[in-house]
């Protein structure tokens, strides 16, 4: 008995070491842990899917167990991997330790030389990574650039490598990052149809919360707004209003819709309406909203100088969230070009160029 008892306890065992997960690939993670928070980074591996992103962190001392925090694909910051094979930690840390210190150009150069180290022996996983860091700090080289230095072709170029990034890896934290970048830039070139198609497919994307589905969509419809498609703007926003969750996101998404279908016949009979909509709130997201669709509807009816005092409200009140702020100074610079203001309009670049500083 004893001899069975003794054989059932190291079966067992041998089945609870069996069945025991090895722990998956690990990287140094760089997230946000809740709202508000300040950037937390830890080895930890990564699982991504429909409820958003686990970051599993290896039981230290005494523990028996993982600890698992779930935060959003938005909520990821940066990550290196600490576990490939002849790529040593600190060669990995390195490119991250310049762009922290906003070097871009060499932390792109870094990235560039590991590309080449394993260009016969890379794996998807490490493809993936240096894609995306390369087509990320060849865009922030650009944000980092005047206007008169070239920053357009050099924003051209980063957003192309985004694009080709999107394209080959649609899945993952990195392509709500990638969206996010591409689009500020699509808006700063000129180009919000195109930031309109990246939200699109961002919000079809497999693993976005539902809550950052309905944001991709608000960003959809604003970049069509932007484009002069109101009533496809309209369309999108009406959509995606029934799954908005109440407060600043449903305010928001019906600013869009009470603009957008005001734009019809003439652009400036939607102004009154928003006004008093935006009068109902003291939310500074959604006066944000507001007062950027006022600047919209505005420039769509030829009215340039109004159109400024409206993007002005986004730029010096209600600016607290910088992305929206980067597209109502790129729209500055267009009003300043319209009004044949040449000195406004290359302080508003320069302006644009310091704001893309505070992005993460």
């Amino acid at each position: 008995m004893r001899y069975l008892a003794a054989l059932a306890l190291f079966a067992g065992a041998f089945v609870g070491v069996g069945l025991a997960q090895p722990p998956g690939a690990q990287d140094r993670v760089y997230y946000i842990p809740k709202k508000g928070a300040a950037v937390k980074d830890e080895d930890a591996e990564l699982k991504v899917d429909a409820a958003g992103v686990k970051i599993i962190v290896a039981p230290g001392a005494g523990k028996t167990a993982p600890t698992v925090t779930t935060v959003t694909v938005a909520d990821i910051v940066r990550t290196y991997p600490v576990d490939i094979k002849d790529l040593a930690r600190k060669d990995a840390a390195e490119p991250t330790r310049l762009e922290l210190a906003r070097d871009w150009d060499k932390a792109r150069a870094e990235y560039e030389t590991i590309k080449e180290k394993f260009k016969a022996s890379s794996t998807d996983r490490l493809r993936k990574w240096l894609a995306f860091r390369i087509a990320y700090t060849t865009t922030r080289a650009a944000d980092d650039t005047p206007a008169d230095s070239g920053w357009k072709d050099k924003a051209e170029a980063g957003l192309k490598l985004l694009n080709d990034y999107l394209a080959d890896y649609p899945g993952g934290w990195e392509a709500w990052s990638a969206t996010r970048t591409a689009a500020r830039v699509s808006h700063e070139l000129g180009k919000s149809e195109a930031a309109a198609r990246l939200w699109a497919k961002a919000a079809r994307a497999a693993d976005v919360t539902p809550d950052l589905r309905v944001e991709a969509a608000y960003q959809e419809a604003d970049a069509l707004v932007r484009a002069g498609r109101f009533s496809d703007a309209a369309g999108k926003a009406s959509e995606a209003l029934s799954k908005a969750a109440p407060g600043a996101p449903k305010e928001r998404l019906n600013l869009i819709v009470l603009a957008a279908k005001a734009a019809g016949a003439n652009p400036l009979d939607g102004v009154a309406a928003l006004e008093a909509e935006v009068g109902k709130t003291k939310d500074a997201a959604v006066r944000a909203t507001g007062y950027a669709l006022m600047g919209e509807l505005y420039l769509a009816g030829k009215k340039p100088r109004e159109a400024m005092w409206a993007y002005l409200w986004v730029e010096v009140v209600y600016n607290q969230d910088k992305e929206e702020v980067a597209k109502a100074l790129a729209r500055l610079a267009e009003v300043f070009k319209q009004l044949g203001d040449e000195d406004r309009e290359r302080s508003y670049h320069d302006r644009m160029r310091r704001n893309r500083a505070l992005l993460l």
